[in-house]
């Protein structure tokens, strides 16, 4: 046996003994690389906004549940303070209207489901989304789903209605928010439609501005809207609105003439929006703008430049964490107290003014306090009865 048939032998008896040897002489293992270890600073997660500006209004009380009690609401989408100080609420998903007093204490409640509108009749609602109280006190509502306006009297009988499904003058695509000018005339949101019309206080068409848009500069002497929601008018009869496919507010003088667009997407933050639905002027002049994210944003509507005065959060006040509203329709009665309809919780939040310009806080009522009558009022002296 000769030297190579010798080392032959002996590795093929290695081999036997260990066979891991022949796996890894038929397969390289090269020593593994070091794992590179990164350097980099990780993203960090963005800060939630903290507001930090004036504290106008305080959260003061809510009302309601889900359900089709007097006392409950069903998807509340608007909310108007009469002329007596009563809330009337939009109860959509219970096609009614909702009356309760100023401290959420149920009154009465008028409609249900149908598409019936007859004279001095109780009437029928499909989804009714807007509401206006007249200061005769008939009210107006935004039959939605009907494409029309349906008017009562102050028993809930109906007085008149006029509307009808289309895009031509005097008819409706998901009417929605209305106001009152100086001349007594109607001015209803169109939402479907993204335009305003204007009718007199018996449903006689007046005009019509506005038409489907995104284009926030372009358009300067044309109203450009996304599915509006919100309307409201200030002192000089200049329309607010609620822009809320283009998550904007936005100021038109009459004939739907731009004075201002502000705002854009996002989830909290000055002019930021994310749901913006409904509009309210206060007394003391600001514009509210309600957004579905829990949110309203002040503006100054006096002195015509529509500066952001600040907003209210939900979350900074509601003490419960599980709280998710979704803000809808807003009202303010005359001591500027701001009514808000929560559609995710079937109920109303009321907000009392704290430190708004031009309005005097809500005072907080002293306890009642009794003065003793004397033993002895009798004028002429003696041991008379007192005098009252």
């Amino acid at each position: 046996m000769n030297f190579r048939q010798l080392s032959l032998y002996s590795f093929i008896l290695i081999a036997l003994a260990n066979p891991s040897l022949l796996w890894a002489a038929r397969h390289h293992h090269p020593t593994p690389t070091p794992t590179e270890t990164a350097t980099d600073t990780p993203t960090p997660t963005p800060t939630p906004y903290n507001y930090t500006g004036p504290k106008l209004y305080s959260f003061d009380a809510m009302w309601g549940s889900k359900g089709s009690e007097p006392n409950q609401l069903n998807y509340p989408e608007d909310i108007a303070v009469g002329p007596d100080g009563r809330l009337f609420i939009a109860d959509t998903g219970n096609n009614r209207v909702a009356v309760w007093t100023a401290d959420g204490e149920p009154v009465t409640t008028f409609g249900t489901f149908g598409s019936q509108s007859s004279w001095r009749n109780p009437p029928q609602f499909n989804h009714p989304t807007g509401i206006f109280v007249y200061p005769n006190k008939q009210i107006y509502v935004a039959d939605s789903l009907n494409s029309r306006i349906v008017v009562l009297d102050v028993n809930g009988m109906v007085v008149t209605t006029w509307g009808s499904p289309g895009t031509g003058v005097g008819q409706f695509n998901l009417p929605h928010a209305m106001a009152e000018d100086h001349y007594g005339n109607i001015w209803v949101m169109d939402t479907g439609n993204s335009r305003v019309q204007i009718f007199s206080n018996l449903g006689v068409f007046n005009s019509t501005w506005g038409s489907f848009g995104t284009d926030a500069t372009a358009n300067t002497l044309t109203a450009v809207m996304n599915q509006p929601r919100g309307l409201a008018l200030n002192h000089i009869d200049q329309a607010i609105v609620a822009d809320t496919g283009n998550f904007r507010m936005e100021v038109y003088n009459n004939g739907g003439i731009p004075v201002t667009i502000q705002g854009w997407y996002g989830e909290d933050g000055p002019n930021v929006f994310k749901d913006p639905s409904g509009v309210a002027v206060t007394p003391s002049g600001m514009a509210a703008i309600a957004d579905g994210s829990g949110r309203v944003l002040f503006y100054n509507s006096k002195n015509g430049d529509f500066e952001y005065l600040g907003e209210w959060r939900a979350k900074d006040e509601i003490l419960n964490a599980n709280y998710a509203p979704r803000f809808r329709g807003i009202a303010c009665d005359a001591q500027n107290r701001l009514y808000i309809t929560d559609v995710q919780n079937d109920a109303v939040l009321r907000l009392k003014p704290i430190n708004v310009p031009g309005a005097e806080p809500t005072p907080t009522p002293e306890p009642p306090t009794f003065t003793p009558t004397p033993v002895d009022s009798n004028p002429y002296g003696g041991s008379g009865f007192p005098i009252r």
